[in-house]
């Protein structure tokens, strides 16, 4: 075996640390033309908030192990970040085509409900709309396959508003409020057509009161609802429980 020199043994550790520093530094493809603020006062917060495990979820964001699906500030698509390559292309294996309609499959639409991605089970789901309704809609990873699964507003009337949880075993939940002054709890089965589950019901007759993001386990489901006042200037939360044996519904918390 060859003998490598102190100095040589040297220089090659500095190239290597200043390699990995380079990587560290650099910003992904996915996050190129995006501001990222300084988080220094969020992890402060969330290190002194015992519900920290609520601030809502990203939804413009989904991994498959093999790369991430996202959905960039001011975009109409889905974009796809490989994680081998380090590059990011429109998730769409159409040749030629503008991205500005339904028939891509990485097109969303310019409606902030439609910010929608999510990995599971070897599928991709996003959501579509019409005057009928919203859709949670499958399709393989190639972006093939498209199939509508279930229509998260059926039996609703117009005018309700849709606010995404969080996915848990083979399940995706959302809240609905409604205008009778009503926060709907549902689930949608993300491998069974038309399989749609109510769980509960919220009172929202403090209509400042909105639904802001939801953690689920085996055993409960805890809430976070906002209240805003003063045109926006001022802000509460709400902490729920809801203990799916018994099906009680217990506030936590007001902050």
């Amino acid at each position: 075996m060859r003998k490598i020199h102190l100095k040589t043994y040297l220089i090659m550790c500095l190239v290597i640390i200043i390699s990995t520093l380079s990587l560290a530094c650099s910003t992904p493809a996915y996050l190129e033309g995006q501001s990222i603020d300084n988080n220094e006062s969020i992890i402060d917060e969330d290190i002194n908030d015992k519900y920290s495990f609520l601030k809502a979820g990203n939804y413009r964001y989904a991994t498959n192990n093999k790369g991430l699906f996202y959905i960039s500030v001011g975009s109409n698509n889905i974009s796809y970040y490989d994680y081998s390559s380090g590059k990011s292309t429109i998730w769409c294996n159409k040749i030629a085509c503008k991205h500005e309609d339904k028939s891509c499959s990485a097109y969303v639409g310019n409606q902030f409900e439609l910010e929608y991605v999510e990995c599971y089970n070897g599928y991709v789901y996003k959501m579509d709309s019409d005057d009928n309704g919203m859709y949670l809609v499958r399709l393989n990873e190639d972006g093939t396959g498209e199939v509508r699964m279930s229509n998260l507003l059926e039996g609703y009337p117009t005018g309700v508003s849709i606010d995404f949880g969080r996915v848990f075993d083979g399940k995706m939940y959302y809240f609905v409020k409604k205008d009778n002054q009503q926060i709907d709890i549902n689930n949608v089965d993300l491998t069974t057509k038309d399989s749609i589950t109510h769980i509960f019901s919220l009172d929202s007759s403090d209509l400042a009161l909105s639904a802001f993001s939801m953690f689920v386990n085996e055993q409960s489901i805890y809430l976070s609802l906002s209240r805003t006042t003063d045109n926006g200037k001022s802000y509460s939360r709400k902490i729920f429980c809801y203990d799916r044996n018994n099906q009680l519904l217990t506030e936590l918390a007001t902050s």
